[in-house]
C-alpha cells in the first residue's frame, strides 16, 4: 500500500514555486559563484533549504541522477542533449520488445 502525504495539487506545490519564485534565480547564482556542486532544495513548504551534507558527495549525486534518467526512460546525457539543441526520446513505459 503506498502512502502519499500530498494529493497532486498539493504536491506540485513546490515545482510550481520553484518555476516562478524569483529569488530562486539569485539563489541558483550565489551557489555557481561559490562552486557548489549543488542545486537548490526546494522542500515541502515551498522554502529554499539548504541540501543535506549527502547532496556535496558527486559521487552518489552523480548515481542518483543516472538511476533517475534511467527510471523515466530518459539517456544518462539527456539534458546535455536537449540543451544542445537535439531530440531526444523517453523510453518511460515503453515495451521491451519494441
Amino acid at each position: 500500500m503506498f502512502f502519499f502525504m500530498f494529493d497532486a495539487q498539493q504536491g506540485s506545490r513546490s515545482a510550481l514555486f520553484a518555476a516562478t519564485d524569483a529569488d530562486i534565480l539569485d539563489y541558483c547564482g550565489d551557489l555557481k559563484a561559490q562552486e557548489c556542486n549543488v542545486c537548490a532544495f526546494i522542500g515541502c513548504h515551498c522554502r529554499i533549504s539548504e541540501p543535506s551534507k549527502e547532496a556535496y558527495n558527486e559521487r552518489t549525486s552523480f548515481e542518483i541522477w543516472n538511476k533517475t534518467m534511467k527510471m523515466v526512460g530518459l539517456p544518462a546525457g539527456g539534458v546535455d542533449m536537449i540543451l544542445q539543441g537535439e531530440e531526444i526520446h523517453c523510453r518511460y513505459g515503453a515495451n521491451s520488445d519494441r
